[in-house]
């Protein structure tokens, strides 16, 4: 026996070693793959979180903010409304005064003008003045009817003194009363000697025209007031004469900062702001507005943010809402209310990013912790690692080492199960192994001694069965030689016919036959048969049905009737049940012909000379040694020179191919009737050709019967 290449001991450990580091590694790596899973999720979770968080706080505080500026906006522009309604209402009441003067001057008495002394500067006094074109004396009258509302308008005044700018009349006639304290150079003039700037006309001033045309009181668009630089809001009303025409128009100048001071002072977050917006757009106070600031000069919201021009769209609308803005590149929540009295806005601005900061910093601060307890995760699973691989260390140690054992405590039982194989296949059946592990290999050594011994008595057997066959097998070989021999001589060249026979039997032994002989009365008897079955008991059922027919051939002229004494002799103690088919002729050279009988088996085929085999057409009998007194007609056919006539059995038409395809008449008969074998001369060449068509035809498939052909030439 050769060298082996690998021990099983060898292949045990590799194995055992490479499954406990694969089931190992696979361990780590899914543990660290698990872990690394747990934190890429624990992260994507904290990010979630925070991001979640964070909008929801966002939705929360503008929430909150939207709220907060609603309200903040709402009281802002009922407190600036307040303080304008009161003063619209004070302007009524003047204007309702001087109308009543107007229209029952018999019922007030008049005012002197007098020129007031420098001690009088700063303080509020009753001041006149005209158009340069109006004559004192033309107005005089009537203003000093006018003063009369002095007292109304001074007590008006003090209760407001920090709200009011001035308090003035405006007559149609071209001179104005007015009370306030912007007193100037101008009190040491004369009444008559006080005149306006010669580009200023009372009727044609913005106050004077809005109420003359609303007939009501109205407000104005803010301007500077020229003497101090406030900016001021104009409440104007029409006075009325007796004669339902325009007297004139009472005004008072309201300080802006009395209006706003409290709004714009607000305290809105960090950044938030409040701005007024005028109906035009104009910005009417906002921070940063000063009170120097030029009275002609406002700035209109949409050149303060040019983004705001559609916001300015839904303040016009004079209801209340809420929107995001942009001023500049800053991005700001504005809620807006209506000044109901003045139709201005009142607008309340706080950043965005100011509201939304507190989210911001919950989600920066999640952010943080989430990176901090990352890098303690991973500092974990650095450790963790660490301690894998030092496990996996000892495991592989402890791994091996049982590898050891297990290797040498499978393999030893196995070495020295091969020891003993090895002294067994070496002829020492008597050697019995004795294996005591408990397990398979005790049973692979038991199954080896019983293997053993059967193989002992296997041995013997052979020997006893190969002598036996070897017997039969030369008894067979006598039995063919035998069987051979009984046949007549396969080829016969005479001076009146020629004829051709050949057998090949399926096994050593077969059951087909043929004969032919001649009797004292000059005819040339033909047989050839076919016996059920294959093998010696065919072979021994031919060898009786030969005799038989023979016999009865030689003292019987008719085929019909040797057929059937044959069949009643077979019948008798037709234990086995075999049977055979015969086809039986006698030709009588003298009269030319054949005269023939059919037990069952094939028709032959006929050839005149130069023309083609044709299938005979006879009326077959039954087969002999199947039922006794059974008759066969005798039939005859005129057969002269150069006639031919095969007979064969069914090996030849019931021959197979490997596609079980069967070789069959119509083949026959198309291979006798090709040109070149109707042209051969002897019955040799022709049952030769046929022999070696059903070979080629058959492609080695095996044979499965007997196979006999013969065939006759008159010659």
């Amino acid at each position: 026996m050769g060298e082996v290449k690998g021990t099983i001991r060898r292949k045990i450990s590799i194995v055992l070693l490479a499954v406990g580091m694969l089931v190992l590694c696979i361990s780590v790596c899914i543990s660290i793959v698990g872990m690394r899973q747990t934190i890429r999720k624990s992260k994507e979770s904290s990010r979630k979180l925070g991001n979640k968080v964070e909008e929801d706080t966002k939705d929360i505080l503008i929430r909150m903010t939207e709220n907060s500026l609603r309200m903040s906006t709402k009281e802002m522009s009922a407190l600036s409304n307040e303080k304008l309604v009161k003063i619209c209402e004070n302007v009524e009441l003047l204007a309702g005064y001087l109308s009543d003067i107007y229209q029952n001057p018999d019922n007030y008495g008049t005012i002197h003008f007098a020129a007031l002394g420098q001690e009088n500067k700063g303080r509020a006094v009753l001041q006149f003045d005209r158009m340069k074109n109006i004559p004192y004396e033309d107005v005089k009258q009537e203003a000093e009817k006018a003063g009369m509302f002095y007292e109304t308008a001074k007590h008006i005044f003090e209760i407001n003194q920090n709200g009011i700018s001035s308090i003035y009349f405006g007559s149609a006639s071209g001179f104005m009363v007015s009370y306030d304290d912007k007193g100037d150079r101008t009190l040491t003039l004369k009444p008559e000697e006080r005149l306006l700037p010669a580009d200023y006309i009372i009727t044609e001033r913005k106050w004077y025209k809005t109420a003359e045309s609303s007939g009501q009181v109205t407000l104005i668009e803010t301007y500077g007031d020229g003497l101090d630089k406030s900016l001021i809001v104009t409440c104007s009303a029409p006075v009325w004469n007796s004669s339902d025409e325009l007297a004139g128009v009472l005004a008072i100048d309201i300080k802006l900062k009395y209006v706003c001071e409290e709004i714009i002072s607000s305290k809105i977050g960090e950044n938030g702001f409040a701005m007024l917006i005028g109906q035009s757009g104009q910005i009417i106070s906002a921070p940063g507005m000063g009170e120097d600031s030029p009275g002609d000069s406002l700035e209109s919201i949409t050149s303060f943010s040019p983004q705001m021009t559609e916001v300015f769209k839904h303040l016009q609308n004079g209801t209340t809402g809420f929107k995001e803005t942009v001023i500049g590149d800053k991005e700001y929540y504005m809620a807006y209310s209506p000044v109901a009295v003045s139709g201005w806005m009142l607008a309340v601005l706080v950043p965005k990013e100011e509201t939304i900061k507190p989210a911001l910093d919950s989600s920066k601060t999640i952010e943080n912790e989430t990176q901090n307890t990352m890098k303690e995760l991973e500092e974990i699973l650095r450790h963790m690692v660490f301690i894998f691989a030092v496990v996996c260390v000892g495991l592989m140690a402890g791994v091996f080492l049982l590898t050891i054992r297990m290797s040498d405590k499978i393999a030893g039982p196995i070495k020295k199960l091969t020891t003993d194989v090895r002294r067994i296949s070496n002829g020492d059946l008597d050697y019995r192994t004795e294996i005591k592990t408990g397990d398979e290999i005790e049973l692979l050594g038991d199954a080896f001694n019983s293997m053993t011994g059967s193989l002992k008595d296997y041995i013997i057997n052979y020997a006893q069965i190969s002598a036996e066959k070897e017997r039969i097998a030369t008894e067979l070989g006598v039995a063919a030689s035998i069987q051979k021999n009984m046949l007549p001589e396969g080829k016969v060249f005479g001076e009146k016919f020629e004829l051709f026979a050949d057998m090949n039997p399926a096994k050593e032994v077969g059951g087909d036959f043929y004969d032919y002989f001649l009797t004292e009365d000059g005819g040339l008897w033909i047989v050839i048969a076919d016996v059920s079955g294959k093998g010696v008991p065919a072979a021994l059922f031919m060898v009786i049905a030969k005799t038989l027919l023979k016999n009865q051939a030689s003292h019987t002229s008719s085929p019909g009737e040797v057929l059937k004494n044959v069949n009643n002799q077979l019948c008798e103690h037709n234990d086995a049940e075999m049977f055979v088919t015969v086809f039986i002729a006698r030709y009588d050279f003298e009269k030319k012909i054949l005269e023939c009988a059919n037990a069952g088996h094939n028709q032959p085929l006929f050839c005149k000379e130069g023309e083609t085999f044709q299938w005979l057409s006879l009326e077959p009998g039954f087969v002999l040694a199947g039922f006794e007194n059974m008759e066969y007609e005798d039939f005859t056919i005129s057969m002269n020179s150069g006639d031919r006539i095969i007979f064969y059995t069914d090996g030849v038409t019931e021959a197979l191919n490997k596609e079980e395809i069967l070789y069959g008449e119509e083949r026959l008969e198309d291979r006798l009737n090709k040109p070149e074998v109707l042209e051969k001369d002897t019955p040799e060449d022709i049952v030769s050709y046929i022999k070696e068509d059903i070979r080629v035809f058959a492609d080695g498939a095996e044979q499965a019967d007997d196979i006999t052909i013969m065939l006759l030439k008159i010659k």
